[in-house]
């Protein structure tokens, strides 16, 4: 036990897989327990699962542990690094053969190195419970990885968890004999695959705990996918879904998973997407007439990079006998983005997925420069900011100066983090706090984290709150 404790120390804590855990060599630190003595050498050899775990720095190191762990199952994580450029596939090579006890397969590399291992996955792995395919030249549309959609037919019962990134499930078609340059053998070409397609791959894996696909899903997909069934994940508990709205929605419509699941999406958008079919998808993929179920988590994070712009949609479903309180995360990250994406975005969100029981509201990143429409969001509690600027509408509508009503009757509690406070800022605030506490409305707690504000401003604040917690900063940290 303290043998595998030394060489599986407990992970990380930004996340429970990192590749490059076991693709170190200084991992290995470990293997002084053998040189210890007679007795703990023994004892060490003899104990499988302390090689079952491959490295591969070193190939003639790797077909010793393959050696020693004596048919037990294996973990592959192979990591591109430098020292692998050179021996990356001869340790494809190596790995090959053992795909039968492979329980574990993680591969980030070139696409030609991850694709060599595709090619190379003729044989069962009855074994494998995890796949992990990562090209890391993704950037090259032209140097996507291939795989085969009856690369899994029948030979992997025991998967249970498939990452798939910037690869393409792709289907074998023979040439065209018409073809200008006929092939002399019976080549065949890959064509990319419809979403039904890519539907009727995972139709052999409806058994997975883990499904993620990002940038998987066809950008463009054809209007019409073919009268498929839809496809039931019973144990499905986290779905990952990076592409286009559409190719999400008609993904969605295609699945029906259990309800209690984290799903996240990052959809690319643009000014035509059709945001309520999407939300209308989801709520198709997670309700069978019978079920009860509770949206216990929806976030909602929109923004642009110089590359796109998207939104990330994160639900965690519950069952509805779960009485946990709903948590609506709202969070802009940059100015960039279209203000009217941010429009359509929330009014569909409103519509299709009414956050009614929204208890928490988080407002993170940029503040959008629009009012939120809180009217939707009655029974909210708490609003929580930490925003690059002072959200001047959002503070002035939520609270409800002279000139506004109360939207938000149950509000009594604000929080801010990390928040430069203007003088117009801070006069709205204390506007609206008087104006609640007058009209029978108190906001009861504050919470000061890190802002700029003066400690005199802070003293103002408790005479129209009971509580405010402030931790004493008055500049704002980056």
């Amino acid at each position: 036990m303290i043998f595998i404790a030394c060489a599986d120390p407990p992970p990380e804590p930004s996340g429970p897989l990192n590749p490059l855990h076991w693709a170190l060599s200084e991992k290995m630190q470990w293997i002084a327990v053998t040189h210890v003595c007679r007795h703990w050498r023994s004892v060490a050899l003899g104990c499988v699962d302390l090689w079952r775990k491959l490295f591969f720095f070193n190939l003639d190191v790797t077909k010793e542990m393959i050696r020693r762990s004596k048919g037990a199952n294996l973990e592959v994580i192979i990591h591109h690094l430098e020292r692998l450029l050179e021996s990356i596939n001869k340790a494809i090579e190596m790995v090959l053969p053992e795909l039968h006890r492979v329980s574990v397969l993680y591969l980030a590399s070139y696409a030609e190195s991850v694709q060599f291992l595709v090619d190379g996955f003729v044989h069962a792995a009855p074994k494998l419970e995890s796949l992990y395919l990562y090209s890391t030249n993704y950037l090259d549309r032209n140097q996507r990885v291939h795989v085969p959609d009856a690369i899994f037919s029948q030979q992997t019962p025991a998967l249970r968890s498939l990452d798939l990134q910037y690869c393409v499930i792709t289907s074998p078609s023979p040439s065209p004999s018409s073809t200008p340059f006929p092939s002399s053998d019976s080549q065949m070409v890959r064509i990319p695959s419809t979403i039904s397609q890519i539907v009727s791959f995972l139709c052999r894996m409806t058994m997975l705990h883990t499904l993620k696909l990002i940038d998987v899903l066809p950008t463009h997909p054809l209007a019409h996918t073919g009268a498929y069934p839809k496809l039931v994940f019973p144990k499905l508990s986290q779905l990952v879904v990076t592409s286009s709205v559409v190719s999400c929605a008609i993904l969605l419509q295609h699945l029906v998973f259990p309800t209690t699941i984290n799903i996240k999406l990052r959809c690319h958008t643009n000014p035509l997407s059709d945001y309520r079919r999407l939300f209308r998808a989801f709520l198709s993929a997670i309700s069978n007439e019978k079920a009860d179920f509770v949206i216990s988590t929806l976030g909602l994070k929109i923004g642009s990079t110089w590359i796109i712009n998207s939104i990330d949609i994160l639900y965690t479903i519950s069952h509805g006998y779960q009485s946990a309180p709903t948590k609506v995360a709202f969070t802009f990250v940059t100015e960039g983005s279209d203000r009217e994406i941010h429009q359509d975005v929330f009014n569909a969100a409103n519509i299709i997925l009414p956050p009614a029981d929204a208890h928490r509201l988080d407002i993170k990143g940029y503040a959008p420069r629009w009012p939120i429409n809180f009217e939707s969001l009655p029974n909210i509690r708490t609003i929580c900011f930490n925003t690059y600027k002072f959200p001047l509408e959002i503070v002035r509508t939520a609270l409800g100066d002279n000139g506004h009503s109360h939207k938000l009757p149950h509000l009594c509690c604000l929080q801010f983090d990390n928040l430069a406070f203007s003088d117009e800022g801070t006069a709205t605030l204390m506007n609206g706090l008087k104006h609640r506490l007058l009209s029978g409305f108190p906001i009861k707690n504050i919470c000061l984290h890190a802002c700029e504000l003066s400690e005199v401003d802070v003293t103002r604040m408790k005479e129209f709150v009971q509580d405010v917690e402030w931790d004493g900063h008055t500049g704002w940290r980056w």
